[in-house]
Order: C-alpha cells, then sequence, then structure tokens
C-alpha cells in the first residue's frame, strides 16, 4: 500500500471521509476530484496536496479501511470468550468487513463501486492470507486449539476460499441474514476443527493476533 497519511491531518481525514461518501453511494468512476472536494469543504489543490491522483486517493481510502477492519478483528480476537478459536477468528472476521462497504466492495469484486480500479486489483492478498492462515494453524494445532490431525494448508485454503466465496454469492433467499450465515459457518468450523479437549485458548488468542499483525505488515508493504 502507498500514499499513507498522517493520522491526525484533520484535513486529509476529512476529504477520506468525503471520498468514502460519495464513492460508495456513487461509484469510484462517477466520482470526481472536484466533488469530493466540494464535499469534504476544499480546494482541488489542496486534494492535490496530499495526493497526487485519484487513484492514489483511493488507495489511502482503501489502506485506512483496511486498518480500521483489521482493528475491529484484533479487537474480537482479544476481548471475545470464541477469539482464541478458528471458529472465533473467522466470525470476527466477516463481521468486520461486512461492516465497511469498501472492503466488502473489494471481496466482491463491486463494479458499481470499485469501476475501473477492479483493473489494477492486486489479487497477492489472497495468497498473504495463506500463508498467515496455513503459519497460524500449525501453531493452533500445536497449543492444542485445533485437531492435530488436520492439513493447515488444506484448511487455511479453504478458509480462504469460504470468506472469498462469502462476499461474492449473494444469499439465495430472504429468510437467510448475514449474522446467520457467519454463525452457522461458526458452528460448522468448531464441529469440524475444535479436538475433544480444546487445549491453550490463551494462547490462539495470543497467535491470531500475531497473525494479523503479520497479515497487516504484509499488505503495508504491497506496492
Amino acid at each position: 500500500m502507498s500514499d499513507t497519511i498522517d493520522r491526525n491531518d484533520e484535513r486529509a481525514q476529512r476529504i477520506l471521509d468525503a471520498a468514502e461518501k460519495l464513492i460508495t453511494h456513487y461509484g469510484y468512476d462517477k466520482t470526481t476530484v472536484g466533488e469530493i472536494a466540494q464535499e469534504a469543504g476544499v480546494s482541488k489543490g489542496a486534494i492535490y496536496l496530499h495526493w497526487n491522483s485519484k487513484e492514489a486517493l483511493f488507495d489511502a481510502l482503501l489502506w485506512r479501511e483496511v486498518t480500521r477492519t483489521m482493528k475491529s478483528i484484533l479487537a474480537y480476537v482479544e476481548t471475545d470468550p470464541d477469539g482464541g478459536t478458528v471458529h472465533g477468528f473467522l466470525k470476527g472476521m466477516l463481521k468486520a468487513i461486512s461492516d465497511s462497504a469498501l472492503i466488502t466492495a473489494t471481496y466482491a469484486q463491486d463494479q458499481r463501486i470499485l469501476g475501473k480500479h477492479l483493473l489494477r486489483r492486486d489479487l497477492s492478498l489472497l495468497d498473504h492470507r495463506f500463508v498467515v492462515y496455513r503459519d497460524a494453524l500449525t501453531r493452533l494445532a500445536q497449543v492444542g486449539v485445533v485437531r492435530p490431525d488436520i492439513n493447515p494448508a488444506a484448511v487455511a485454503y479453504i478458509l480462504n476460499a469460504v470468506s472469498y466465496g462469502f462476499f461474492n454469492l449473494p444469499l439465495p433467499v430472504s429468510t437467510l441474514s448475514t449474522n446467520l450465515v457467519i454463525e452457522v459457518l461458526g458452528d460448522i468450523l468448531e464441529r469440524a476443527l475444535t479436538p475433544e479437549q480444546i487445549g491453550g485458548v490463551d494462547a490462539g488468542r495470543r497467535i491470531l493476533v500475531e497473525a494479523i499483525q503479520d497479515l497487516v505488515s504484509r499488505l503495508s508493504t504491497r506496492g
């Protein structure tokens, strides 16, 4: 990720707030820098003092949403009773992503919101998540949070596929809700991955916190 900003820069944050409001409503292609400036109450020149292009502005907006989402996941892992388990982690992750229209749009490849920015979409996120999940699952099995007989790479691939598909496949019937699907998925994972005598959940919590921090570090170095 590039074009990060000072979080204490009130004007830059106001510009990002305006960009988020307009882009999630009208889409990336239909939103101009001039409109963002008007919404934020600044000049176009003020925007270009922070970012040299609309693309750079949107990259900064996405990175802000990524960091906010990761903080929400971290808070869930650190405070929820199930936060140190795989099923608890995935439930917290899916709920946190669902709370951000832009992050949801990146998972769903939403053409209306992302527009031509989709052409620049970096799929390396899937590769990064696979490595982080695989390594975390290996360590979770060692502390007794995950069954020792699972294949960490296979489960990492499945978790990646499930989270990717969750935001790409619309709910087929009105009787289903996002929260219901998340709860059922969590139950399935708990039954499939948890050993009969679960061990170090606190150790699992530390492992998952480190995994999230690792993923953030990997994302921050993307160009």
